[in-house]
């Protein structure tokens, strides 16, 4: 995807948590800008702040994160993203979680990093 999100914003409780998770993983994924160009940094900003947001919902029992990440998860392949990356992104948003925290979230993540792992 080269064009900036549209539509839906993404939850701003997690603006802060999502920023930090998408550093990190630029860092462990550099060739990202060069796939998709300056949308790269707002796509990974918007899908992690709704990644966060889906882990919390699922742990106060409105959603389930592990279906939420599965439709996300088609989306991405379906634009020839490399998808095998989408379990490093939800753990390193569980990284950044636990630095600030919140430990049930983080936990949720990194169960859900590695069932992603496993696909």
């Amino acid at each position: 995807m080269t064009r900036r999100p549209s539509g839906q914003p993404p939850p701003p409780r997690w603006a802060e948590h999502a920023a930090e998770a998408c550093r990190r993983y630029a860092a462990e994924f550099p060739d990202e800008e060069a796939r998709y160009g300056d949308a790269w940094m707002p796509w990974c900003r918007h899908d992690a702040a709704y990644v966060l947001e889906w882990a919390a919902q699922d742990l106060a029992g409105l959603q389930d994160l592990d279906a939420q990440l599965g439709w996300l998860y088609g989306v991405l392949d379906a634009r020839g993203f490399p998808v095998e990356r989408m379990a490093r992104h939800v753990a390193l948003c569980g990284d950044v979680a636990r630095e600030r925290g919140e430990d049930s979230l983080a936990e949720r993540l990194a169960s859900a990093s590695a069932r992603l792992a496993e696909r």
